[in-house]
C-alpha cells in the first residue's frame, strides 16, 4: 500500500494517500496568475475559481473522503479571516470523526 498511516491513541490506523497542510502560503496569485503549480488541481476537485469548492456544513469536497479548509476552500460569504478558518476546521473534524467512527 501507498500512502500514509496515521495511527490513533486508540490503537485504530487511518490510511491516507496524501494529508496536504499549508500554512497561508498561496499557490496562485490575487490576479489568478499561477506561482507555481497547484497540486490540487490535478486531484478533480470541483473549483470556485482559484479555490476548491466545498459543502460549508462538512467542508467535504466534490470527491469522496476529502476535505478542504482556509484559504484553499471557497463558499457564498467566506471571509478569508483566519477566525473563520479555526471555524472551517472544528465543523470539518467533527465530520472526519463521525466518518471514521462510522467505518471503524
Amino acid at each position: 500500500m501507498s500512502g500514509i498511516g496515521i495511527a490513533t491513541d486508540k490503537g485504530m490506523t487511518l490510511n491516507a494517500d496524501a494529508v496536504v497542510i499549508a500554512s497561508g502560503l498561496g499557490a496562485l496569485a490575487t490576479d489568478g496568475g499561477v506561482v507555481r503549480p497547484d497540486p490540487t488541481t490535478m486531484w478533480g476537485l470541483e473549483r470556485k475559481g482559484n479555490a476548491i469548492a466545498v459543502d460549508t456544513e462538512t467542508f467535504a469536497t466534490s470527491r469522496p473522503r476529502v476535505f478542504a479548509i482556509g484559504d484553499a476552500c471557497q463558499y457564498p460569504g467566506k471571509l478569508k479571516l483566519i477566525l473563520s478558518g479555526f471555524h472551517e476546521a472544528a465543523m470539518m473534524t467533527q465530520t472526519v470523526r463521525r466518518t471514521v467512527s462510522q467505518n471503524a
